[in-house]
């Protein structure tokens, strides 16, 4: 039986921003393990999902400063935490989808009014998660939108019966009644209920405004209502126009078609520019890059980075797996055009160390260990500037980069752990891996499933919260404090599960990976066929 098939629109930015406000003073990551954690829960639900995401300064700021200007600015660790989760993200194969100056709503209304990705799959069935309302006005028979929070579905009916309009009505709704998530004012004294019930008699603000410019206006509004409504004239035509979704955001929506290689940059990749510091665009903001129009996701130009040297481009981003060599061409191959270096590279993304900022032999790795403790970085994680020194090095014995090995070693019990990220990433890198990827998660238990080239079935492999307790990892700290693994019991399966099999499925380059937990307490496991 053929699989239905479904995408999933996941709003990003919405629901990392919400765990990260409510959960801003527990410890560091816990935002993203919760936005990670959730949103491969839903994975198994959809065969195709599209991870989308804001990317300031916002096009919307041109036309009106104020847009979002009531937002306090992100602390750095924000985007540092929020970059992890998308590192992450891609780890797991999944397609993340963005173009600068647009928003995640932006880019899930691109992907809804796009016939031809419905049509390539042949299904109209689509699934946005965001707790977003804007996102309301996308809704028709074949789209839903399911609040991450609460797990409620909005539907056309269901959006009828709660704010008694249709999903056109939507941007009209909140350009009258304002929306304080963006900073739009609003008509003073109009709230949900006058909106419905104006836009219930007279279909949209179009027809209001002419309403409220009728000789017998004074005969259908009060007196108040109708001055407050003369006052909102200037200015709610924009209002309206910030409030409504761009349907044209320049992707390429068909990417969501094409099979992912896990921690490879995809359709987008936030750059420093992601932090949301201004509500004015910087003067290197171009409409040429963002209104093209063009289906195809713009490039950004070369930069200087700590990676590349100002009088080098950067190398070509490597293969993941050896490619046949071509015939020779009959005219030579034109040069390599200079690409962005990011300043965080991929974890599993080797580099041509003699083109980048790298130590490239033991004393320069001494010399940048020391630049490191100097600078008291990573305190917590090395005790001496032998231990990161050894850090890095391990690192590189693995292709990564100085920063990625700093970042996913840590030094337990005299031996190097490794980040549970980076052992399942190293894995789906594997020149023979077709994939390795969750297929079950469930509160307190979660099921991979790896396939190498060559086997004949995939292998599976399961964690459970009753493993965990056996192995004694539920219990209290020395202080007392409740176990991870007690107050996220899923994270902790699904990142038990995915570390295990990586090393069953990849020991020629997993063996001997362990992550700092594992490194303390030994653990069980069970393999499925």
């Amino acid at each position: 039986m053929q699989q239905v098939k479904r995408i999933c629109l996941i709003d990003f930015s919405n629901i990392f921003a919400v765990f990260w406000h409510a959960l801003k003073d527990e410890p560091l990551d816990s935002a993203q393990m919760k936005t990670v954690a959730y949103i491969l829960s839903r994975l198994a639900e959809y065969t195709h999902t599209a991870i989308c995401i804001d990317s300031p300064p916002y096009r919307r700021t041109k036309t009106f400063p104020d847009y979002k200007g009531q937002r306090e600015p992100k602390p750095k660790t924000y985007y540092e935490e929020l970059r992890r989760a998308l590192d992450e993200l891609r780890g797991h194969g999944l397609h993340i989808f963005g173009s600068p100056g647009y928003e995640a709503d932006d880019i899930i209304a691109t992907f809804v009014a796009d016939d031809g990705l419905s049509h390539a799959l042949g299904c109209h069935d689509v699934t946005i998660i965001s707790a977003d309302k804007d996102l309301r006005q996308l809704l028709n028979p074949d789209v839903e939108l399911r609040s991450f929070q609460t797990g409620s579905l909005t539907t056309v009916d269901s959006l009828l019966e709660q704010w008694g309009i249709t999903p056109l009505q939507v941007p009209d709704f909140l350009a009258l009644c304002g929306d304080k998530a963006d900073n739009i004012p609003g008509v003073r004294l109009v709230g949900p209920k006058k909106a419905t019930a104006l836009l219930e008699s007279h279909t949209c603000i179009a027809d209001l405004m002419v309403a409220v410019g009728a000789e017998d206006a004074a005969d259908n509004f009060t007196a108040m209502l109708l001055s407050a409504l003369k006052a909102a004239a200037p200015n709610i035509q924009q209002w309206l126009e910030l409030v409504t979704l761009e349907r044209d955001a320049p992707i390429n929506t068909l990417q969501l078609l094409e099979p992912v290689k896990p921690s490879a940059t995809n359709s987008f990749d936030p750059d420093e520019r992601y932090e949301e510091t201004m509500s004015q665009p910087p003067d290197d903001f171009d409409d040429a890059r963002i209104g093209s129009g063009t289906k195809t996701p713009p490039v950004p130009p070369p930069v200087p980075s700590e990676q590349q040297p100002l009088d080098e481009p950067a190398p070509p981003a490597p293969a993941s797996a050896p490619q046949p060599t071509p015939p020779a061409p009959a005219e030579p191959a034109p040069a390599p055009q200079p690409t962005k270096a990011l300043v965080k590279a991929e974890v599993l993304a080797p580099v041509q160390w003699s083109h980048a900022l790298e130590p490239l032999n033991w004393d320069d790795a001494w010399r940048a260990s020391g630049l490191v403790k100097a600078a008291r970085w990573f305190q917590t994680k090395f005790g001496s500037r032998e231990e990161t020194t050894l850090a890095i090095m391990a690192g590189r014995a693995r292709g990564w980069d100085m920063w990625s090995s700093l970042q996913n070693i840590d030094i337990i019990k005299g031996r190097p752990s490794f980040s549970s990220a980076s052992i399942i990433a190293m894995a789906q890198s594997h020149p023979q891996c077709i994939y390795l990827r969750p297929v079950i998660i469930e509160a307190k238990s979660c099921t991979w499933e790896a396939m190498r080239i060559g086997w004949v079935e995939p292998l599976r492999m399961t964690y459970t919260y009753e493993q965990a307790e056996l192995a004694g990892l539920t219990k209290p700290s020395k202080r007392g404090e409740p176990s991870m693994w007690v107050k996220r019991s899923q994270e902790m399966c699904t990142k038990q599960a995915g570390r295990m099999l990586a090393r069953v499925a990849f020991a020629d380059v997993c063996a001997g990976m362990y992550s700092p937990d594992e490194q303390a307490t030994e653990v069980s496991y069970e393999v499925a066929s």
